[in-house]
C-alpha cells in the first residue's frame, strides 16, 4: 500500500500496492494508516474493490461502534446515506448534538453515473477563510439548536426506552429541554460553532451551519436569539466551495474522515442506482495498532 497526499492542503489517498489481498495490506500499513489520519483529516482508499462485510471488518480496526457505548453510535453499522437527489451541505455529524462520532466512514458500493461525490473540507482552513467581523460573530455568538423530537423518534435517537433514561443522557453540557403533554421532547442546544480538533488541538470551523440552513427542522439561530444573516450564511457558503474538495469514488472504494475536523457534504446528483453506506466509530486505536 502507499500513501500519498490527496492535495497539498490536506486528506491522503491510499493505494493497493503489490498482489496482497487489500485486508493483508490494510493490516500492514495500519500505523501509517493512523498517522495519515491524526495529520491529515481524512483517507481515501483507492481502488480498496471491498464489499460491505470487508467494510465493516476494516473499520473496527479504528473504530468502536457499541451503540452501548455512546448515543453518538446508534445505528453505527454500516448504513444507506441520506438519499435525496439535492446536495448536502457541508456540515460535521452530529454537531447539533453533544454526542458526536469521532470517526466516520464511507463505503462506495455503486457512484452515481455523474457528480454525487462527498465533499470534504478543512475545518482549520475554513476558519482561517473567515471575514473577521464573521469570525468575531462566532467568538462571540455559540450556536442554539432547536429541535422537537416525537416520543417514538426520541426514543431511536437517543437510543433509550423510556423517560427517566433520557432525562440522564440530556444531563449534559449546553442541553435544555422541555416535554409537551404528548411526550414530546423540545430539544435546545448550545455550542460553539468553533471546536478545538482532537488530533491537532487547533481550533476549527466544526458544526452544522451551513446544512442546518437549508432544513429549518434544526431551529438553528444565534445564542442571542438572533438568526444568521443572510450575509453571513453568503459567506459560509462561498468558503464552503471554495474550500471543498471531492472524493473520485469508484466502486469498493472507501474513506475514513476525522469528524473533529473535516466536514463533508454532497454533490448533487439524479442516479437512482448510486449506492454510498456510511458508519459512525469512536476511536480505538490500540486495536490492531500498539504503537499508536
Amino acid at each position: 500500500m502507499k500513501i500519498d497526499a490527496f492535495n497539498p492542503q490536506f486528506g491522503s489517498i491510499a493505494r493497493t500496492s503489490g498482489m496482497a489481498p487489500f485486508a493483508e495490506q490494510f493490516d500492514s500499513h495500519l500505523t501509517e494508516i493512523i498517522s495519515a489520519l491524526k495529520d491529515t483529516g481524512f483517507v481515501h482508499f483507492q481502488g480498496a474493490g471491498i464489499d460491505q462485510q470487508e467494510f465493516e471488518l476494516l473499520t473496527e480496526k479504528l473504530t468502536v461502534s457499541d451503540a452501548a457505548i455512546s448515543p453518538a453510535l446508534h445505528g453505527s453499522k454500516a448504513r444507506d446515506v441520506f438519499s435525496r437527489k439535492p446536495e448536502l451541505g457541508m456540515h460535521a455529524e452530529q454537531y447539533y448534538l453533544p454526542w458526536r462520532p469521532d470517526l466516520i466512514a464511507f463505503h462506495c458500493e455503486r457512484p452515481a453515473d455523474h457528480n454525487g461525490r462527498t465533499l470534504v473540507c478543512d475545518g482549520i482552513r475554513f476558519l482561517s477563510e473567515l471575514s473577521m467581523p464573521t469570525l468575531e460573530l462566532f467568538r462571540e455568538q455559540p450556536l442554539s439548536y432547536n429541535l422537537r423530537f416525537s416520543r417514538k423518534r426520541w426514543k431511536w435517537t437517543f437510543n433509550v426506552k423510556n423517560g427517566r433514561q433520557l432525562k440522564k443522557l440530556l444531563n449534559a453540557p449546553g442541553v435544555r429541554y422541555r416535554f409537551s403533554l404528548s411526550r414530546a421532547l423540545h430539544f435546545n442546544y448550545t455550542v460553539s460553532a468553533i471546536q478545538q480538533t482532537r488530533f491537532q488541538q487547533a481550533d476549527a470551523f466544526v458544526n452544522a451551519i451551513v446544512h442546518a440552513l437549508d432544513y429549518p427542522g434544526y431551529g438553528l439561530r444565534l445564542a442571542n436569539g438572533m438568526p444568521i444573516s443572510a450575509e453571513v450564511e453568503k459567506e459560509l457558503r462561498e468558503i464552503a466551495a471554495r474550500t471543498s474538495v471531492a472524493i473520485p469514488w469508484q466502486a469498493g472504494d472507501f474513506a475514513i474522515i476525522d469528524n473533529s475536523r473535516v466536514l463533508h457534504g454532497r454533490e448533487a446528483y439524479t442516479d437512482p442506482n448510486r449506492m454510498l453506506r456510511a458508519k459512525h466509530g469512536l476511536i480505538n486505536f490500540e486495536v490492531g495498532s500498539p504503537d499508536c
